[in-house]
């Protein structure tokens, strides 16, 4: 499963090789390319100054004798350096990265031995539920099924 998180890190690397989003200087406004992660954000680098980022993160999955199944769950984290007169701007960055990844996703249907089956699953925060806004940040997340051929007793079925 790593294997697919790191593939799809590169997929989405090229997909963001020009785009910038906005981040704070030093309280001046600046622009900065996407910082990606597999996993979650390093503690030692939790602050405002990782964003804009994409976080890949395998949540789950399901094995059956036909298929294997994984869920992977991609974030996208934005801060607005312009505070609340301007407080859509991290929203707006938000939910580019994800259209973006949308994009870049509809394009390739196998990444390695894994398949994308749809729907692809995206929210960008409601009020109700741990998915708000804080601002002046902004997340937005897709929830991608891969699947895969089913899991062998023999590692090196795995290794070809």
């Amino acid at each position: 499963m790593f294997l697919l998180l790191d593939e799809l890190r590169t997929l989405l690397k090229e997909e963001f090789t020009h785009p910038r989003f906005r981040e704070d200087n030093l309280g001046a406004e600046s622009y900065s390319s996407i910082k990606f992660f597999i996993g979650q954000l390093p503690t030692e680098a939790a602050d405002r100054y990782d964003y804009p980022y994409i976080i890949l993160q395998a949540i789950g999955g399901m094995d059956t004798e036909e298929s294997s199944w994984v869920d992977v769950k991609i974030m996208a984290g934005a801060y607005n350096p312009s505070g609340l007169d301007n407080a859509e701007k991290s929203l707006q960055d938000a939910l580019n990265i994800i259209s973006r990844c949308r994009i870049a996703l509809q394009k390739v249907q196998n990444v390695g031995v894994y398949s994308l089956k749809h729907p692809l699953i995206w929210s960008a925060g409601d009020p109700d539920t741990d998915n708000s806004q804080p601002n002046p940040y902004a997340k937005a997340e897709i929830v991608t099924s891969w699947v895969t051929k089913p899991i062998n007793k023999k590692v090196e079925d795995y290794l070809e």
